[in-house]
């Protein structure tokens, strides 16, 4: 298969565009800028926006008057938000998505190292620079995606966090900022209320009881929805200095471990048959590293 990206500048559009090489896929690449100079491993050009193509993915970035863009419309070529063609390509696994602010990166990123500690097949997508790579697609079952309620591409007006389909849902720690996508509060909810009741039968919607409107959305009735809420890990400050209480000890907070971060992570890991006792002894052992 044949594909062509548009907005390479974007971490995730070029590790996806490297993974995508490296299952395979011929691939071609370009900035989102008209004018930039392409630094990286692809070829790139308006010249390779041919019948050719069989996909062009374009990133967020990416502005509707962009001239590939414009000739892969005129030739029909199929154009796809990196957010569309990763659930299309996703489809058959456990599409498991997180929204939030800082918290859900945070989350995102703590279940990966626990599931890479426990050496766990899984795949993500997770825009995070705590990450040498935001992408992983191979063969697993599982797949992490971190998202939001803004539109999922110039082209496609659905929020992100919907387009993603999810299995499981994590809402954490919701804060309205103004965006073109959402230019007050209320169509900020009503997104990620919409992104709550897609929810499937037998889904599982996790949720932050201590945010007002995350416990607003989270809480509402959805018919044979699981819907877990979660409030802060037991910790304590000693010396100024934060530590979660568990069953193995004191753990030491940091960037990704945090009462919030952890408390959501272990009901996440939970529904994916990690047991209570192995996640805190891991999460012992990489509060070291």
């Amino acid at each position: 298969m044949k594909i062509h990206c548009i907005g390479i500048e974007e971490q995730i559009v070029k590790d996806l565009a490297v993974s995508l090489a490296a299952n395979g896929f011929e691939v071609t690449s370009s900035s989102a800028d008209d004018d930039a100079v392409n630094d990286c491993e692809f070829d790139s050009g308006i010249k390779l926006i041919n019948k050719e193509l069989d996909k062009v993915i374009i990133g967020r970035q990416v502005d509707y008057c962009h001239e590939e863009l414009r000739e892969a419309q005129r030739l029909g070529i199929p154009i796809y938000s990196y957010s569309r063609f990763i659930t299309d390509l996703c489809q058959d696994k456990q599409r498991i998505v997180f929204v939030g602010e800082i918290d859900a990166a945070a989350i995102s990123v703590l279940v990966i190292k626990i599931l890479d500690y426990l050496n766990k097949e899984f795949d993500y997508v997770v825009d995070s620079n705590l990450l040498e790579n935001t992408v992983r697609l191979t063969d697993a079952p599982v797949v992490l995606l971190l998202s939001d309620e803004r539109d999922s591409s110039v082209l496609d007006e659905e929020p992100q966090c919907i387009t993603y389909n999810h299995n499981i849902a994590l809402i954490s720690d919701l804060c309205w900022q103004p965006s073109v996508s959402c230019i007050n509060i209320e169509s900020y909810a009503s997104r990620l209320n919409i992104f709550a009741d897609n929810s499937p039968k037998g889904g599982t919607l996790v949720y932050y009881k201590e945010n007002i409107l995350a416990y607003d959305i989270g809480n509402k009735d959805r018919l044979d929805v699981k819907q877990i809420s979660y409030l802060q890990h037991e910790h304590i400050i000693e010396n100024d200095v934060s530590y979660l209480v568990t069953p193995t000890g004191k753990v030491n907070c940091s960037d990704i471990i945090t009462p919030c971060t952890v408390s959501a992570s272990l009901i996440l890991l939970n529904n994916l048959g990690i047991k209570t006792d192995t996640f805190y002894r891991a999460l012992n052992d990489i509060s070291k590293t």
